[in-house]
């Protein structure tokens, strides 16, 4: 009975120990160590009423992408006019909860609110005061 009793305990344990539930694997890193590395735009419109209303994105702006260091930031920014033109931006950034404050400069500073975070997909929010909420995806990288 007793080896019964033993092996029955043996068999549940190896069972719930093997079981690994991989949906939540990215809930063992923190957002930062999620954040770090390069982020290619994939997608970017304006929040109307709750809802996402897309933008139509060129070639050219999708080649825009995002880098997080471990403490500095930089945004290689592409856009559509008549020729496709590359801004560049660095900064400093930090998180706190699920806000990102970057600091481009003294006077230049932005927040971005992180909306899903994964180790493959990055969901901004961008609020300005005057034009509303715009949204940003953005893949992974490295």
């Amino acid at each position: 009975m007793k080896k019964i009793l033993l092996l029955a305990l043996l068999s549940a344990t190896t069972f719930f120990t093997s079981c690994n539930n991989d949906d939540n694997s990215d809930s063992t890193s923190t957002q930062e160590e999620l954040l770090i590395g390069t982020w290619k735009l994939k997608e970017s419109g304006k929040i109307i009423n709750g809802n996402d209303v897309s933008d139509d994105l060129s070639e050219c702006e999708l080649k825009s992408n995002i880098t997080f260091n471990k403490d500095t930031f930089s945004d290689d920014f592409y856009e559509l006019n008549n020729t496709c033109e590359n801004y560049k931006e660095n900064g400093e950034w930090s998180l706190i909860d699920d806000v990102i404050k970057i600091k481009y400069s003294e006077n230049d500073k932005s927040e971005l609110t992180i909306l899903k975070l994964t180790k493959d997909e990055l969901r901004l929010k961008d609020s300005h005061d005057i034009d509303g909420d715009y949204y940003s995806v953005y893949s992974r990288v490295n």
